[in-house]
């Protein structure tokens, strides 16, 4: 199926890229190299495809917990202008436009558990509360 898909696409003048390309087995597939062009393709066991982490266990505490740190890196990047703005609406937006985005990006396409939604939901809360000057203390 592989090679027909080369074959196809190499008539269209597509080509599958043989360092780039990845294998993904899952537990019940054949554990033989799979070849493309006589050259084997790596075997993974997850791989990061459009900004998301992928494995085969579906399992999404990685992706999560990136996406937290992306949140964060956003808001670090910005955070002089948020502490620099006075007008509360103009804040929000410049939260939501970068930061937000950051911290929600390809959830859709995520099989997103109650855990997973909480996490995401602490670390956006975590930030805006930052965003706030909010200390633990002023929290309670």
């Amino acid at each position: 199926m592989l090679g027909r898909l080369d074959e196809e696409g190499s008539k269209a003048g597509i080509t599958i890229n043989t360092t780039k390309t990845k294998v993904m087995p899952s537990a019940f597939s054949s554990q033989q190299p799979v070849l493309l062009r006589g050259v084997p393709l790596e075997d993974v066991s997850e791989y990061v495809y459009l900004g998301c982490l992928l494995n085969m266990e579906n399992d999404i505490k990685l992706e999560i917990a990136g996406r937290g740190r992306a949140g964060w890196v956003t808001y670090n990047s910005i955070r002089s202008v948020l502490e620099d703005t006075k007008g509360q609406k103009l804040r929000a937006d410049l939260f939501n436009s970068p930061v937000v985005p950051a911290l929600r990006y390809a959830n859709e396409t995520l099989a997103m558990t109650n855990v997973a939604e909480t996490q995401l939901r602490s670390s956006q809360i975590s930030i805006e509360h930052r965003m706030l000057g909010l200390s633990l203390h002023q929290q309670k």
